[in-house]
């Protein structure tokens, strides 16, 4: 019994010890993954350079990616939540690796179709989505406790986008200035946007306008872009007519718990 009870202690110990820290942590973003040698590497922008030379801030974590803010407030810089794509730990059963290379692979290919054909869209300004040997920049983190933590650019996988508004907090910052009309204007493009997306029968099946959408300088952008598929279904006329009814909703829901005044503009607006 003694010895059986020493076992479970000792059990107990190292599983207390190995539990995994909870939020970001450096390892989480770092690549196993090799370079892509069929990838033709991509350059990156001059001006978006100067950036490395101060620390990004961290901002959050979405589904896909970790967040953090350039020094200036302008750009943020994401990176991947490689600890949910590793195919290369141990102890990881087939169906597990299977299921992560796929995850990977949609993901690589939602951000592409961002590069590709949303960079208005979404902002995005630079993607780097293999291991590589010709930025030679070196990225400094500031993470939730303060603590700093250096890389490699060339060893990482990221996406650098302009830093948008949120979309209740632009509305909210339109009608503290008194400005109905923008404000009404605001949640129109935004279903235009999502309209125009369509249209190019790109399909993203996380359409929450309070957290994943936002503006930057006044225009309106998709924040989230790790969901992109490509279904030429998306464009049927129909479908799309339907669909910015169901996402108008959102705005509905929130103007009469907030600004119930907006109610008869905006659904003029959305008719016209």
């Amino acid at each position: 019994m003694r010895y059986i009870s020493c076992v479970l202690i000792t059990l107990a110990l190292v599983s207390g010890s190995c539990s995994r820290p909870k939020g970001f942590t450096p390892r989480k973003i770092e690549s196993d993954y090799p370079a892509d040698c069929a990838l033709a590497p991509i350059p990156m922008p001059k001006e978006l350079r100067p950036l490395f030379d101060h620390p990004f801030t961290f901002l959050g974590s979405g589904n896909h990616t970790y967040a953090f803010s350039s020094a200036d407030g302008q750009y943020v810089i994401k990176f991947f939540k490689q600890n949910r794509m590793r195919t290369q730990k141990l102890f990881l059963s087939k169906a597990r690796k299977e299921e992560r290379a796929k995850l990977r692979k949609r993901s690589l290919e939602s951000y592409r179709i961002a590069r590709d054909l949303l960079p208005k869209e979404t902002q995005l300004v630079y993607l780097h989505d293999t291991k590589s040997s010709h930025l030679n920049l070196q990225i400094s983190l500031i993470d939730q406790h303060g603590h700093t933590h250096k890389f490699q650019a060339d060893d990482m996988e990221f996406l650098l986008q302009k830093r948008g508004i949120l979309t209740f907090d632009h509305i909210q910052n339109l009608l503290k200035q008194g400005d109905d009309q923008r404000a009404v204007g605001a949640m129109v493009s935004l279903l235009d946007l999502v309209k125009s997306r369509a249209e190019k029968g790109i399909y993203d099946k996380d359409i929450q306008f309070f957290k994943n959408y936002g503006f930057v300088n006044g225009k309106p952008i998709e924040i989230d872009i790790g969901e992109f598929r490509m279904d030429p279904r998306e464009a049927n006329p129909e479908k799309i007519a339907r669909d910015r009814l169901g996402f108008a909703s959102q705005f509905f829901h929130w103007i009469d718990n907030n600004a119930p005044h907006l109610k008869a503009p905006f659904q003029e607006a959305l008719c016209g």
